[in-house]
């Protein structure tokens, strides 16, 4: 019986067998392990009950965790696919309009070998492995605990990261800080180069001694403990790239070190390769820690199995204590989301990591497909005409649509690794949309977000000219408990995971150039209801219902309808936030901004503009703002005043507003052309040329056509700006091509929601006393 097929290991069992299984009796021993806590509610979730036969429950658990392994860990086994989540998966580390059909897909995969097997490795090399982390390891908490002076003043947040409540920050900058201090509710405070700095829901005075002067800040990241060899690597880059880090910069790292919650406003093309660089080091010391952890609960774990295999130890029951030090784990691999706007910026950020990254061997896997596909092309240098923040943008490659994973081990270092088995996730919002899907899609897939740790917002400002939608959608998923527990390893899932707080314990970071309401909503925005099946039902009744009757099979206007129906679209900004205390950092959340010095105003003065009106319009929400703009546009501008201009250009501040001035103007049959971000080359060179030679009065523009061309519109003697432009660069740009400034009058309309982008305009002295006027009252500058 013992030598069938079918009865294999069924036979009669050696007396080595019998006497261990006699020392283990593992049903006893199941009964005194400790439960480990939360995950009671969690496989309550997923509706599985525990039974009364725990053997035969155990049984089925392993055969039908020992079949799904491969295929969460390493992909389909060989021979197998699943329908549903190839596709994905299989693209997931590539782009769809590369990868082509399956067949491509696989082909592709085999080329760059991002599937291939590892080598296989000898015991006694897996075990010299494991005393290399145990020594490590042991090494290096060595010196965090040393008492000499050196080794004293390091800062280390990293081993109180799931400390649930978090404790005072002054516990790991030495300071004396209380843990009833950190829960203080709002504090607002000055740094060098940051004078506008606030911090909510967690008390920073222990980080902010550390950053009072301009060279303690600058060299910050020198005082916080890295992982092993990264502060020697991270020197060395910047040296070899004659890149400084500034105190704005170096305060950055600070605070994210400390994992708080960071919205860094002042992300330009001037400091953008210093943010990136502290972004960066961030990134990779923390995945570095996290990949240490693993690999040190591991060699613990098998050691400990290799002496009780040798010696014949009998099976230890773990204490509670010891079951939570082994939790180091999520429901999936990625650990860090970086979501940036071109494939430039992928490619900057790539570079630095590929730069830090401290291993022995300098070999990352497909790095010349990286560079083949991410790299600058021949034709991406640099317009003589274009401004140099256009420049910076777009020189490169400008593709918006990409996602990339990567993968750390302890020698190497691979790119276009599956998503399921990526340490870091490098995405663009189209591109990571393209698999996450929205909601009422019949095909989606974002699990492999489920265990996002830290995720990165790079130039939040330049997403939001792309499609804000875009990103909502992708943060709306990240930390969403997955839909199945294939292939996880529950012994080593953190109670975090498994009490639903995956996002309650992400650190968001957001950087800008400047302040906006909607980067700032990011950081209230998380998964809603874990259960997909109930937003779905919800998208049935509101198509039931007739909600989206008058849209398309998407949700959204046709180009062809725009006349008809475009002016009846929802603008993002005024769609209600979902604010959720669950959403929110439990480490607190700070802000390092600076006061606008208003360069565009100043500029436009010294050109010698002749007069710059600036009228508050009354708004008292943001739902009204948009009626409340036309009617002081009919009333206050249009009928008195504008009628009877000729060479006058309207700067529309979104689509909507534009498709609402373009229909006004028709039905007042006004002589004028237009020209918005989906106009074609020959239209907008007509555009152009009938305004310059005075064929048509007036010019009507979107802010996002401007963003992207940064066309000069020559001939202008008047200049209409429906609501303060959100990149100052463009109001000046706008005014420096009038035909003659000291003739040149330009109005702005603006109501009390528009206050940072009239701040980063006119200055935060000037915008504060336009804010607070009455309603209606104009101000003039000249």
């Amino acid at each position: 019986k013992g030598k069938g097929k079918k009865g294999k290991g069924k036979g009669k069992k050696t007396k080595d067998e019998e006497e261990e299984e006699e020392e283990l009796e593992p049903a006893q021993v199941k009964k005194q392990r400790p439960a480990k806590p939360c995950f009671n509610s969690l496989l309550s979730a997923f509706g599985v009950v525990e039974s009364e036969d725990e053997e035969e429950d155990d049984e089925d658990d392993d055969d039908e965790a020992g079949e799904l392994v491969g295929e969460e860990e390493g992909g389909a086994t060989e021979g197998e696919v699943d329908d549903q989540n190839a596709p994905i998966m299989k693209g997931a580390g590539v782009d769809d309009e590369e990868a082509g059909p399956a067949e491509d897909a696989d082909a592709d995969a085999e080329e760059v070998d991002i599937d291939a097997p590892d080598e296989a490795v000898s015991d006694e090399e897996e075990e010299d492995d494991e005393d290399v982390v145990l020594k490590e390891t042991k090494g290096s908490s060595a010196a965090r605990k040393r008492g000499d002076a050196k080794h004293s003043e390091t800062l280390n947040f990293f081993d109180s990261f799931w400390q649930d409540p978090p404790g005072p920050l002054g516990a790991a900058t030495g300071g004396t800080s209380s843990a009833s201090a950190d829960s203080a509710a709002q504090q607002r405070f000055a740094l060098p180069g940051l004078q506008r700095c606030e911090a909510q829901r967690r008390d920073v005075l222990a980080v902010q001694k550390v950053l009072q002067k301009d060279t303690d800040a600058a060299s910050a990241w020198k005082r916080c403990t890295l992982a092993p060899g990264l502060q020697e690597k991270f020197e060395a880059f910047l040296e070899s790239e004659g890149l400084a880090i500034g105190a704005q910069e170096g305060s950055l790292f600070m605070f994210l070190h400390s994992y708080l919650d960071v919205s860094f406003p002042l992300h330009t093309h001037l400091n953008a390769r210093a943010v990136r660089a502290v972004g960066a080091l961030h990134v990779v010391d923390h995945v570095l820690k996290a990949c240490q952890e693993v690999l040190f609960n591991s060699a613990v774990s098998n050691a400990a199995k290799r002496r009780k295999k040798n010696d014949g130890e009998p099976a230890k029951i773990e204490e509670a204590s010891d079951l939570l030090a082994s939790c180091d784990s999520g429901f999936t691999r990625a650990r860090v989301l970086i979501l940036c706007p071109f494939r430039s910026a992928c490619h900057e950020i790539v570079r630095m990591i590929m730069k830090l990254f401290p291993g022995s061997s300098k070999e990352v896997g497909n790095a010349k497909r990286f560079e083949e596909e991410f790299g600058p092309q021949e034709d991406d240098g640099a317009d003589s005409e274009k401004p140099a923040d256009w420049n910076h943008l777009f020189q490169g490659n400008s593709d918006d649509r990409f996602r990339l994973g990567m993968s750390f081990s302890r020698k190497k270092m691979k790119l276009y690794t599956p998503f399921d088995r990526s340490d870091i996730l490098i995405c663009s919002p189209l591109g990571l949309r393209t698999i996450t899907g929205a909601a009422g899609d019949r095909k989606r897939e974002f699990d492999f977000l489920s265990s996002i740790e830290v995720c990165i917002v790079d130039r939040a400002d330049v997403l939001a000219m792309q499609n804000w939608e875009h990103v909502q959608e992708v943060m709306k998923v990240v930390n969403h408990r997955p839909n199945h527990l294939k292939g996880i390893d529950i012994t080593r899932l953190r109670p975090a995971f498994a009490d639903g707080k995956a996002r309650q314990f992400r650190q968001t970071v957001v950087t800008s150039a400047g302040q906006g309401m909607d980067p700032e909503a990011l950081f209230a925005l998380g998964p809603k209801d874990n259960s997909l099946q109930t937003s779905t039902n919800l998208l049935q009744k509101w198509r039931a219902n007739g909600t989206f009757a008058k849209r398309g099979k998407t949700g959204r206007f046709t180009l062809e309808d725009e006349d008809l129906e475009d002016e009846e679209e929802i603008p993002d900004k005024l769609l209600p936030s979902q604010t959720d205390a669950s959403a929110l950092s439990c480490r607190g959340f700070v802000r390092l901004a600076d006061m606008p010095a208003g360069d565009a105003l100043q500029n436009t003065t010294a050109l010698g503009i002749a007069k710059q009106f600036f009228l508050h319009v009354p708004s008292k929400s943001m739902a009204d703002q948009n009626e409340q703009m036309f009617q002081a546009f009919c009333s206050r501008y249009w009928k008195p005043l504008g009628s009877t201009l000729d060479r006058l250009i309207i700067v529309a501040n979104s689509y909507y507003n534009f498709l609402q001035l373009r229909r006004f103007l028709r039905e007042e049959g006004v002589s004028f052309c237009s020209a918005f971000e989906y106009s074609k080359n020959k239209d907008l060179s007509r555009a152009r040329f009938n305004f310059f030679h005075g064929h048509r009065r007036c010019i009507l523009v979107t802010e996002r056509f401007l963003w992207y061309r940064r066309y000069r519109l020559k001939g202008a003697d008047y200049v209409l700006f429906y609501g303060p432009p959100e990149t100052p660069g463009i109001y000046e740009d706008i005014l420096n091509g009038v035909k003659t400034p000291s003739q040149c009058n330009s109005m702005c309309l603006f109501t009390q929601h528009d206050a940072f982008a009239l701040e980063r305009i006119s200055g935060h002295e000037r915008a504060r006393k336009m804010l607070t006027s009455p309603p209606g009252k104009v101000f003039v500058y000249s």
